[in-house]
């Protein structure tokens, strides 16, 4: 019995971690005004001479492809065979993450219905999620320390772990039109929202962990 108690507390610490890290690494890539308020910030317009409907209809397009069984499009910009094999590979993590994210948030609902019907029940011990909060924020304090000591070597730190023993992903302006619409910047700022949305995620469950084990203790 202690041993499956024990299983079933590490399982929730690993699933809690994952849970947030996929939620966050999500809202960037569903939430598509994230980079429709960025268009005028990068000067995309000016660099890729087309208008503005045209840029939002590219990145539409391009992420329709990589998030649903959409064909293949990057609008009027052109691309590569190269540049899209790497596409492809982020449709994998994309979809990677979205599975992920929908495992996790259904075993995180279980959690919470136990954890409610068994609210009367005095414990001492520390909630997984709390711990769990700890390992999704350390890749997080890793790269955030990296990115502000060199933001392209943590740039390319980044795409040499995901994409090991490939180079596709550093695209040729020359060959690759779909460049002018997605500047490095737009990378990195979506790494700062999916660090700031880790950081907010697992300071509510940390709280919320130790709010409980407080309130627990005091109906001693």
């Amino acid at each position: 019995m202690k041993l499956l108690k024990a299983l079933g507390y590490f399982l929730t610490v690993v699933v809690s971690a994952l849970f947030i890290l996929s939620l966050s690494i999500s809202l960037p890539i569903t939430f598509r005004e994230f980079y429709y308020g960025r268009i005028d910030h990068y000067g995309i317009i000016e660099a890729s001479g087309e208008s503005r409907e045209t840029v939002i209809t590219a990145y539409d397009e391009l992420l329709d492809s990589l998030t649903s069984n959409a064909p293949f499009k990057t609008g009027v910009f052109s691309c590569s065979e190269d540049a899209k094999a790497h596409f492809m590979d982020c449709k994998f993590l994309f979809l990677l993450d979205y599975a992920v994210l929908g495992a996790t948030s259904l075993f995180m609902v279980g959690y919470a219905i136990y954890k409610f019907k068994r609210r009367a029940v005095k414990k001492k011990v520390i909630s997984p999620l709390f711990f769990g909060s700890l390992i999704a924020i350390f890749p997080i304090a890793f790269f955030g320390i990296y990115l502000a000591i060199d933001q392209w070597e943590a740039y390319k730190f980044f795409h040499q772990i995901l994409f090991y023993g490939k180079s596709n992903w550093l695209f040729d302006i020359t060959r690759d039109g779909i460049l002018a619409i997605l500047p490095q910047q737009f990378f990195i700022d979506c790494g700062v929202f999916i660090g700031i949305s880790v950081i907010v995620l697992s300071l509510v469950f940390i709280i919320f962990s130790i709010t409980s084990l407080i309130l627990a203790k005091k109906r001693k």
